[in-house]
């Protein structure tokens, strides 16, 4: 068997019951024979509680600071992960980003990963040890550590997946699918089973969060098939690779966006690409009524508005209606 670079979110890995159902999957893929990879990010809620302690002493940090104290999330997991693996019988080592030989740009807070040097990471692999590797963070030519901003983990994994020329990457999330729009909001939300590198970019252009745009621009050039996988059932939903999917793929993307302190609102994002632009405008705006309140953005094929969540449901089912499933 090759190299598997496998990812678990934050959410996965928030205590020590996930820890232990991630370390459990980590095993069944070990026990395969696969040299095993795994990138973790800090635990549930951990790097939104450092940078509100950041903000209580001061609301103009220096960057090079904050990604010190980031930082340090994702090495408490890779810690706590690698001591349950040993605990199983299970032989594994623990990097940091620097430790890994991610090196990053200066960019301080959304830094962008230039080279990685694998010898540590390949030394450990071939002792057929688990390699656990903190997420989101690298180290600069100036020794500096930095952190690689929203989807950093996603990133990094991507990244390692291709410098190691993995067989696959495998990003485990709370939903095993990616899907044409949130189904939290949207109940009859189409599973997306095969995407292109282009599609995916696309669809986290349009505001899905599932990958950053980082991730599927260097898993396009250096050819990563990414596994969208549930870690409740092991199973891959969603595969992104260089497959050619249906062109006129259409797309709505909806995440909650949080305007102010007093009202939470709904971002809609759709890709209106085969379909006039002046038609779609047209088709939205017949669809919302006079008395919600709204602003349309438009750039390329993308057209998104955002409007208050109590009025949202019924006008996100319309459009999905509409858009995708035609």
């Amino acid at each position: 068997m090759g190299i598997i670079v496998q990812k678990y979110g934050g959410n996965l890995v928030k205590d020590k019951e996930s820890l232990l159902k991630v370390a459990n999957n980590i095993i069944k893929s070990y026990n395969k024979g696969n040299k095993v990879v795994v990138v973790v990010s800090a635990q549930g809620n951990t790097t939104d509680n450092l940078t509100d302690k950041i903000k209580e002493i001061t609301n103009s940090p220096i960057k090079r600071e904050v990604d010190v104290i980031l930082s340090s999330g994702e090495q408490v997991t890779i810690g706590l992960l690698s001591i349950i693996l040993n605990d199983l019988g299970y032989p594994s080592v623990s990097f940091t980003g620097s430790q890994a030989g991610i090196y990053t740009d200066n960019n301080y807070t959304n830094a962008n990963i230039v080279n990685i040097n694998t010898k540590k990471l390949q030394d450990v692999l071939k002792e057929n040890k688990i390699a656990i590797v903190a997420g989101f963070q690298g180290i600069s030519d100036k020794s500096h550590i930095t952190t690689l901003g929203r989807g950093g983990s996603d990133t990094t994994a991507t990244f390692l997946a291709g410098f190691l020329n993995a067989d696959s990457c495998e990003i485990y999330k709370d939903t095993q699918f990616i899907y044409t729009a949130d189904p939290k909001f949207i109940k009859n939300a189409i599973k997306h089973y095969y995407l292109s590198y282009d599609q995916m970019f696309l669809l986290s252009h349009a505001g899905a969060k599932v990958l950053c745009d980082k991730c599927i621009n260097f898993a396009k050039t250096k050819n990563v098939i990414i596994e969208i996988k549930s870690v409740e059932t092991g199973l891959t939903g969603t595969i992104i690779s260089d497959i050619d999917c249906n062109n006129n793929l259409k797309i709505i993307g909806i995440t909650k966006k949080a305007i102010n302190l007093k009202k939470d609102k709904i971002t809609i994002v759709l890709n209106t690409n085969n379909i006039n632009n002046e038609k779609a405008e047209y088709i939205i705006k017949t669809v919302l009524s006079n008395d919600i309140k709204y602003n349309l953005f438009k750039q390329n094929d993308i057209i998104s508005f955002d409007i208050e969540k109590e009025k949202s449901y019924d006008i996100m089912n319309t459009l999905h209606n509409i858009f995708v499933k035609g």
